[in-house]
């Protein structure tokens, strides 16, 4: 997820939060939609204020909720700098100093270290996408934890930008740009579900186009 999509999290979470408990599950449905991703992210958000000392503070989502690891080494990994920031975590670019190749680590917020229910559908991530080998999926090198608990995945280091950010720089695509991103997007997820794992979020932002 990219920076936009902690923002929709955060004001679909404050408006929820306004909202009598009784009525916030039909408010997100509404707003989220088909989104599922999104109404898991704030659902977890709603959760963990209800957790927090019986609803005094309110839970913050933002970019700067997790502390800086720039500069920082995680296990065989040098952390470099951050790519992005989303609903489920935050991405760094790193160098794995065993191997010698740059990779992308991502990392549960820290807001979630706590909650059973993010740390399995992050681990439930990571071993589905290591199942699966295929030119248009992103896989999975590793898995770890830190110190505090914070869960950590190292995923290859793509060069190249997002559908989401590549039609707002361009505009609209060309019809034979769009058909080859499709016919790509269609082989990955016919893999994906020939091995019983449904995506279930594919949208611009989560689509990357390597140079």
């Amino acid at each position: 997820m990219q920076a936009s999509n902690w923002q929709d999290v955060q004001k679909l979470f404050d408006k929820a939060l306004r909202l009598p408990p009784g009525d916030r599950e039909s408010f997100l449905a509404e707003a989220c939609g088909e989104d599922q991703s999104l109404l898991a992210e704030v659902t977890t958000m709603l959760n963990l204020h209800h957790k927090s000392s019986g609803g005094a503070k309110s839970a913050q989502v933002s970019k700067q909720s997790a502390p800086s690891l720039i500069g920082k080494t995680v296990g065989p990994y040098y952390i470099e700098g951050r790519i992005g920031v989303g609903g489920m975590g935050v991405v760094y670019k790193a160098q794995d100093t065993r191997l010698n190749r740059r990779i992308a680590l991502k990392f549960l917020p820290p807001s979630m270290v706590g909650d059973k229910n993010a740390r399995e559908r992050f681990i439930n991530e990571a071993k589905a996408a290591s199942r699966l080998d295929h030119p248009n999926i992103c896989g999975v090198y590793d898995v770890g934890e830190l110190d505090d608990g914070q869960l950590y995945m190292a995923i290859p280091y793509y060069d190249g930008n997002t559908l989401a950010e590549t039609i707002k720089k361009n505009g609209t695509l060309k019809p034979t740009d769009a058909i080859n991103i499709i016919h790509d997007v269609a082989q990955g997820l016919k893999v994906a579900h020939q091995n019983q794992i449904v995506h279930r979020d594919i949208k611009p932002a989560n689509i990357m186009l390597t140079n």
